[in-house]
């Protein structure tokens, strides 16, 4: 048998090593539970699935869920900081495509990506998410229900899956 070459990490304790080509040395319990790991890995992915699946079923048969039901985007906007490295324009497409069968008011948009990571230079960031959701509703990207009062407007992604948009941060010609 050769001999073990760990990696050892320095942020936590423990040792590191990759899995696949070191299991002929792991100890049997180690194998039961990455093997069960891995297994729980492949049912949350087909369990998410399944949900995406059923949340367009009901979408298109015109039942719209709550946004409590979605809130679960939140906190992986929160761990994940998606919007860190994205423009503006993207950000709120991504908000508005994870949220889909969701209206959101540009305060919300502006809350999700805000959470996100995202960070703006502008001196009024809301009105700048406003301007922005204005510019996809224009360009088809989204819908907008108009109304005026406390809310305003409330807009909803209706594109495809890859929706293309120019950088916000694009200058013009």
């Amino acid at each position: 048998m050769p001999p073990k070459k760990d990696l050892i990490c320095t942020r936590t304790t423990g040792t590191v090593v990759h899995v696949r080509t070191l299991d002929y040395e792991m100890d049997a319990t180690v194998k039961k539970l990455l093997k069960r790991r891995s297994e729980l890995e492949m049912q949350r992915m087909r369990v998410s699935i399944d949900i995406s699946t059923i949340d367009r079923a009901l979408m298109m048969a015109g039942i719209r869920l709550s946004p409590e039901i979605t809130r679960g985007m939140e906190s992986e906007y929160r761990n994940k900081h998606p919007f860190r490295d994205m423009s503006l324009t993207d950000a709120c497409l991504k908000v508005l495509r994870d949220h889909e069968g969701d209206a959101l008011t540009k305060a919300q948009v502006e809350y999700h990506i805000a959470v996100g990571g995202y960070v703006s230079s502008a001196k009024d960031r809301r009105n700048s998410v406003g301007i922005t959701l204005r510019r996809l509703a224009e360009s088809g990207l989204c819908a907008v229900q108009r109304a005026k009062g406390a809310h305003g407007n409330i807009y909803s992604h209706i594109g495809g899956p890859k929706d293309v948009v120019a950088d916000s941060r694009a200058t013009k010609e």
